[in-house]
């Protein structure tokens, strides 16, 4: 088998359609080669056409290997940043929490990691598509899970509970807060109570009071609300954080209603 053959099967038996030069560099030592000489063998094989440059320092196989199965906005997604999770408005979509097809990749990484910019923003566009990137700090890092997506990319995405909470402190990166409202109602009967509760005790108070006050508009039991209600809060806090702060206010979860 040629090097270059030998280098496809090697990247395709670790599942890396979508590579880095640095996981090029990997497999070529590995193969008792130069490292130093990896970037012109990625050359060649562009030049064959067997592999793309998606940005700089970026590659994707041809189709040719793909085995009838595209590369997924997801795949890339995960190859943009370390310690990458896709979230917000992107794991809505996933969890079936909407209809909406989101025209933004939404993607989280821990605080410490290097993300892609264009300008100043957190951001980059590979083939038409956004990818913006969100940096949480080191307390938030929490609530994933790893799935396959097409049966050939394995790619970490928030779980269906930490999902719904970054919904309430995040609406506006989730579709608007009605559409955070529709997720909860559809999603009721789905979610672990105990686990969202866990969750949300380590986020802002603000975030507990608008889980308790979803958990009741929607008809989540007693049981759990009153666990909620338990956390003191010393002022009022909007419901909705991108809206005004005007509206009826709720005494019993210390909550402006400015929907």
């Amino acid at each position: 088998m040629s090097r270059s053959l030998q280098f496809i099967k090697t990247l395709k038996d670790q599942r890396k359609r979508v590579f880095s030069t640095s996981i090029a560099k990997e497999i070529y030592e590995q193969s008792g080669l130069n490292p130093k000489n990896a970037k012109i063998f990625l050359s060649k094989l562009r030049e064959k056409g067997w592999i793309h440059s998606l940005r700089k320092g970026l590659y994707t196989l041809d189709d040719l290997f793909l085995e009838g199965v595209p590369i997924h906005e997801f795949e890339i997604a995960m190859s943009l940043a370390k310690k990458a999770s896709i979230s917000f408005y992107s794991a809505f979509h996933y969890h079936q929490l909407t209809e909406q097809l989101p025209r933004v990749i939404f993607v989280s990484v821990p605080s410490t990691m290097t993300v892609p910019l264009e300008g100043n923003k957190l951001m980059c566009h590979i083939n038409g598509i956004e990818y913006r990137f969100f940096k949480q700090t080191e307390g938030l890092v929490f609530g994933y899970s790893d799935v396959w997506i097409n049966r050939e990319a394995l790619i970490t995405i928030t779980d269906l509970e930490r999902t719904l909470l970054d919904g309430l402190r995040f609406p506006q990166y989730c579709g608007g807060f009605q559409e955070v409202f529709h997720a909860f109602k559809i999603s009721k009967d789905r979610i672990n109570k105990k686990k969202i509760i866990d969750y949300a005790l380590q986020m802002e108070r603000v975030t507990i009071k608008r889980l308790g006050y979803m958990f009741e508009v929607v008809g989540i039991g007693d049981q759990y609300t009153k666990l909620l209600l338990k956390i003191p809060v010393k002022s009022y806090n909007k419901l909705d954080p991108t809206k005004p702060r005007s509206g009826r206010y709720n005494k019993k979860w210390m909550l402006v209603e400015n929907i």
